[in-house]
């Protein structure tokens, strides 16, 4: 299969998910116990859109802890970027019709730890994105640790990767975390 058809599969699985709720405070769960989570005093995180993992709690729970919490953000390049969200923060409607904070973005340097959605993800920390490249390009020549954030119903034996794919550093899903050696 090429990565559409991987796609159109892997988003028919997530638009299916049951048990989403118990799904979503699993993962949250595993990722406020990662200790780069513990570590990071900037994240970089998502809004839920498309049937992706709910991080809400993460993000409360960062916010509580004092740390920097970004969301992704269309730059006026049409080009990713981060701008901060804080308590009580409105968000708006996006390009891609995602929500997104209102406030300035900061360079991609300062982010410790991202928390990347994908569509899927392989056993060899492969991520199968949207298909625009936003992540990829956004992670390029920076190091943040690097986690992929699905379910495990959209975990494949393999997944097709070019050179430009950013890997992640680990992989978490309601059921297990990987990480890359």
């Amino acid at each position: 299969m090429n990565k559409a058809e991987i796609r159109k599969l892997l988003r028919e699985k997530r638009r299916n998910e049951a048990n989403r709720a118990e799904k979503d405070e699993n993962i949250c769960k595993t990722v406020l116990e990662l200790p780069e989570f513990a570590k990071a005093d900037t994240i970089l995180c998502y809004h839920a859109a498309f049937g992706e993992p709910n991080l809400s709690a993460v993000i409360a729970e960062a916010l509580t802890q004092g740390k920097r919490v970004y969301l992704p953000v269309t730059g006026e390049n049409g080009q990713m970027e981060a701008a901060e969200t804080l308590p009580g923060d409105a968000l708006k409607i996006g390009r891609f019709g995602i929500f997104e904070p209102q406030g300035k973005a900061v360079p991609k340097e300062e982010i410790d730890l991202v928390l990347c959605p994908g569509v899927g993800f392989d056993r060899n920390f492969t991520r199968l994105g949207q298909g625009g490249g936003f992540y990829d390009r956004y992670l390029q020549n920076v190091h943040p640790f690097c986690v992929g954030i699905c379910y495990t119903d959209c975990i494949m034996e393999h997944l097709p990767q070019e050179e430009h794919d950013r890997r992640m550093d680990c992989i978490v899903t309601e059921n297990e975390t990987w990480r890359a050696k």
